[in-house]
């Protein structure tokens, strides 16, 4: 789980369709529908949940997102948990109603959450 404080500052309402950190790529279905190429495409199709609706032009909103898929455990990247000094970096794809894309990267110290 991640939330973000998000402004959108552009003219037409955005949506999180994606959410990409160390080569993986958890597809969020109700926004978009990527398949993986083939065995060795890191795409989890079906693996983001949003909550937090659409931000509309000039609205600030709290956003969660669910990134939950084996991948994090099969590429090992849940290692990174037990590290005292772990950050985390990906990149958050935005679309608006146009289907035009929008990436924003972000990164910050990752504090674990257990419960």
């Amino acid at each position: 789980m991640v939330e973000f404080d998000i402004t959108n500052e552009g003219d037409s309402p955005i949506r999180i369709g994606e959410f990409a950190a160390g080569n993986l790529r958890f597809i969020n279905p109700k926004i978009l529908d990527v398949q993986p190429r083939d065995s060795h495409d890191l795409v989890a199709s079906d693996a983001l949940r949003v909550e937090g609706g659409a931000i509309h032009p000039g609205e600030t909103k709290r956003v969660t997102i669910f990134a939950d898929d084996a991948l994090w455990e099969t590429e090992r990247m849940t290692t990174m948990i037990a590290s005292p000094d772990a950050v985390v970096a990906g990149l958050l794809h935005f679309f608006d109603e146009n289907g035009q894309r929008y990436l924003v990267e972000f990164g910050g110290p990752m504090i674990p959450v257990f419960g």
